[in-house]
Formats: structure tokens, sequence, C-alpha cells
């Protein structure tokens, strides 16, 4: 199996940081989407059942997909 590991900038604070598939999860509340469990960032925005966007203050900076053996 392989597995995604994203390297990632906050462009409001500048820290980078790491996240993988599992580190996602869905969230329906006052804002709604797909955010990261270890800052609680977004990813991306939705609302019910349309797409609003992804997160401008989220920079993908490199993918590495690695055997997860």
């Amino acid at each position: 199996m392989k597995k995604c590991i994203f390297y990632a900038r906050d462009r409001r604070s500048g820290k980078k940081f790491t996240f993988g598939l599992n580190d996602l999860y869905g969230y329906e509340g006052e804002v709604e989407g797909v955010f990261i469990k270890s800052n609680g960032m977004a990813l991306n925005y939705n609302s019910g059942s349309f797409f609003n966007g992804m997160n401008p203050d989220l920079e993908i900076i490199d993918i590495k997909v690695i055997d997860d053996k």
C-alpha cells in the first residue's frame, strides 16, 4: 500500500508542516469543509453538496508517495 505525505505551509504564519490522508477529517459546523487534524487548518471549504474552494492560506509545497509496508 502506498502512503502520501503532503508538505505544506500556512501562508499567514509561514509555519511549515506535514500531513497525510489519515490526518484529514470532514466537519460540518459554522465553517464546513475538510480539515487537517494536527492544526485544524482547512484544506478546502464546502457547504452541503457544493464545493466552496480551496483554502487560500494553505500552500502545498510537495507530495511524497512512499510504500507503507
